[in-house]
């Protein structure tokens, strides 16, 4: 839970020192910038997925600024911790009905 509340420590600071976005969560085109070149697995299945919630935001409430990405932020995280434990859950229900 505290690592959900201090998720937003990731877009806060580079935002405080201007220094573009998060780390590791580059598209193809801020890469290349980087690091020069794109790996082409990259480039094959970067059209493959799509975020549900986009820049950590959610278009549909139209609310800008680093407070509601920051809130977004520790939202999303809540419901990735929420869907890997019902996950876990559920793989060990499936184990114990192997056991018995």
């Amino acid at each position: 839970m505290a690592l959900c509340i201090l998720s937003p420590i990731g877009i806060i600071v580079p935002n405080l020192f201007k220094s573009g976005g998060a780390w590791g969560e580059w598209g193809s085109d801020e890469l290349k910038e980087i690091a020069g070149f794109v790996p082409s697995g990259l480039i094959k299945f970067e059209s493959v997925w799509s975020s549900p919630f986009p820049d950590y935001t959610f278009s549909f409430i139209g609310v800008q600024g680093l407070f509601w990405e920051s809130l977004f932020y520790v939202f999303c995280a809540f419901i990735g911790v929420a869907v890997l434990s019902v996950c876990f859950c559920f793989w060990k229900l499936l184990l114990r009905k192997n056991e018995a």
